[in-house]
């Protein structure tokens, strides 16, 4: 299904700094309970302008089935799953007993930026809306009973 969902992602957001999918496959493959999401992608959107959106979902797409952002990534070169909000997340899924890598991941809009202020209400808005065929579909395949937003 994680195909289908990367079909959605718009076209004019490709190239620029970002990500989709902060699990992999067996996150957003079958119903889940859980769908978390975060604001927008995190980090430097200069300094990291060649980690575009299109890159992001081709490393995800070509991955291992199960995998995290939260748990198997290294986050501005730290041991995977200790910097950022890593270690939170990932322990609000211990104490819910529940995997990261089975646990579909995502953030409202696509495009990175160091702050969520870096990003204007206007602007906001628009990418929001500009990302809510990805989201809407996956509501509608996976039917989380919560969504736990960040």
């Amino acid at each position: 299904m994680i195909e289908e969902f990367a079909k959605l992602v718009p076209p004019e957001i490709m190239d620029r700094s970002g990500s989709v999918f902060y699990s992999g496959r067996a996150a957003f493959g079958s119903p889940n309970d859980l769908y978390l999401i975060g604001v927008n992608p995190g980090g430097n959107p200069v300094g990291q302008a060649d980690e575009t959106v299109a890159r992001h979902m081709g490393k995800v797409l070509a991955g291992r089935e199960a995998w995290s952002e939260y748990l198997d990534e290294s986050w501005k070169g730290a041991p995977p799953g200790t910097f950022g909000m890593q270690p939170r997340v990932l322990h609000m899924l211990r104490r819910l007993s529940l995997d990261p890598r089975t646990t579909p991941a995502s953030n409202l809009v696509f495009l990175r930026s160091s702050r969520e202020s870096g990003i204007d209400g206007t602007e906001m808005k628009w990418l929001a809306q500009l990302c809510w065929p990805v989201h809407q579909a996956v509501l509608e395949k996976l039917r989380p009973r919560v969504i736990v937003c960040f």
